[in-house]
């Protein structure tokens, strides 16, 4: 094994702890819906969800009201 070029194994591994830390700080919810009246949404990586009371808020969300 030449210590200048890794092996798969060493690669897969340093590339599965930055997915895992990634996804781990990504679920962790900054708020929660207290209120809701009329029409809201939540708009999240993509898909548009119902919100309702005690949704959870992640930190990309975008809150939609109206329409």
């Amino acid at each position: 094994m030449n210590p200048f070029h890794p092996s798969f194994s060493s690669i897969f591994l340093i590339v599965s702890y930055f997915l895992i830390a990634s996804l781990s700080h990504a679920a962790d919810p900054i708020g929660v819906l207290s209120v809701v009246i009329g029409s809201v949404s939540i708009e999240r990586e993509g898909a548009v969800i119902a919100a309702e009371l005690n949704s959870k808020l992640y930190e990309d969300d975008v809150i939609a009201t109206g329409g």
